[in-house]
């Protein structure tokens, strides 16, 4: 079940496996799993967006120095 379910989030299922899913991911029998299949991927998708706010956040502020010191050294210069 783990792996179908990763092969669907990575749009890697055959038209077969597609049609396996209702079945395999039946509420009556595998509804904890499948939750807990869920509840794994959201919080491996929030941990990503975290990481790259922060690796935006670190870009930004390394443009922005690099923006204020060619203002500073331009000033300098007149």
């Amino acid at each position: 079940m783990n792996q179908l379910f990763r092969r669907y989030l990575e749009n890697k299922c055959s038209p077969e496996e597609v049609k396996l899913l209702p079945k395999e991911f039946d509420a009556g029998q595998n509804e904890d799993s499948l939750k807990s299949l869920i509840r794994q991927q959201l919080e491996a998708d929030r941990e990503m967006n975290l990481a790259n706010e922060n690796e935006s956040g670190n870009v930004l502020a390394e443009v922005y120095n690099n923006i204020q010191e060619a203002l500073y050294a331009n000033d300098q210069l007149q």
